[in-house]
C-alpha cells in the first residue's frame, strides 16, 4: 500500500474520530456555562400556587440575589450550582422566616423544579420560571 493511500485512510479515521468526540466536548461546555445561564429574573411558584419574584446573580457557580416575599420585603438569596447534574441549591432568608430549596435546572435553563423546606417542618414543591 502506498504512502498516499495510508495518509488518506488516516485522515478519514481522524475525521470519524473527531465527529465522535466533538459532541462530548460540547456537552462539557454546556454544563460549565449552565450557572451563567441561570442568572437573571425568575418567578417562583410555590405548592400553594402563590408566586414571588427572585433575581439571581452568578459568580463561579455561587448564587446571590434577592427575593420579594408576600409583604414585598426584600430577602437575601444565596446558593450554588453543580454543573454535572444541573442541581441547584438555594437559601432564602427573610426577616421572619427562611427556606431551603433543592432543585434541578432544565437543559434550556428556563425552569428549575424541586422541593423546599421552610422553617422547621414546612415542606413542599416549587417551580421557578425565567421572566
Amino acid at each position: 500500500m502506498g504512502l498516499a493511500k495510508q495518509g488518506s485512510k488516516m485522515l478519514r479515521f481522524m475525521a470519524v474520530l473527531t465527529c465522535l468526540l466533538l459532541p462530548s466536548f460540547a456537552g462539557l461546555g454546556f454544563a460549565k456555562a449552565g450557572a451563567d445561564d441561570l442568572a437573571g429574573r425568575w418567578t417562583v411558584t410555590w405548592s400553594n400556587t402563590s408566586k414571588n419574584a427572585m433575581s439571581l446573580a452568578n459568580k463561579n457557580g455561587r448564587f446571590s440575589g434577592a427575593y420579594a416575599n408576600d409583604d414585598k420585603d426584600s430577602c437575601s438569596v444565596t446558593g450554588n450550582f453543580l454543573a454535572s447534574n444541573q442541581h441547584v441549591a438555594l437559601q432564602i432568608v427573610c426577616p421572619k422566616w427562611d427556606i431551603r430549596m433543592q432543585g434541578t435546572a432544565s437543559k434550556d435553563s428556563k425552569t428549575i423544579r424541586g422541593s423546599y423546606q421552610a422553617n422547621v417542618d414546612g415542606v413542599g414543591k416549587f417551580v421557578m420560571t425565567r421572566q
